[in-house]
């Protein structure tokens, strides 16, 4: 998903799910790629891998810091063929739409960020913080 803003962008991808660990500690991991053209971020540019419990740990964060929000849904858990060829490309997918919603719920909250600004200058810089805090929990 691509988020313009004027000539700036912030887009995130997940894509290539491989398997990592063991026999008994086996879990899929999620290439995270960001790119953005906003200066207020360290890199142009940045790769992470994550795996479901990470979104799990996301979703749960929004959803106390954001009571009364609706938070778009993430893919349920699977203990049964979560290893499946299938089944991983569509819990990938599933997460893609996941992020993507939420990226289209930060863009709506930093319209209203500079709306408060305008208005109430203090008020903004705290929404402010509480929006890069967001934007750092997915990194």
């Amino acid at each position: 998903m691509t988020l313009p803003d004027g000539d700036k962008t912030f887009e995130v991808s997940i894509a290539k799910p491989h398997t990592v660990g063991t026999m008994f500690n086996k879990h899929t991991e999620y290439a995270i790629s960001v790119k953005t053209t906003m200066e207020n971020y360290p890199a142009s540019s940045l790769k992470v891998n994550r795996r479901y419990s990470d979104f799990e740990w996301l979703f749960n964060r929004l959803t106390r810091t954001f009571p009364g929000r609706v938070i778009p849904p993430i893919p349920e858990k699977q203990s049964r063929n979560r290893f499946d060829k299938d089944f991983v490309e569509g819990r990938r997918l599933a997460l893609q739409k996941f992020i993507d919603e939420e990226l289209k719920n930060m863009t709506v909250l930093n319209e209203r960020l500079t709306l408060a600004s305008s208005l109430h200058k203090s008020k903004a810089a705290e929404l402010d913080a509480l929006a890069d805090a967001i934007v750092e929990s997915m990194k």
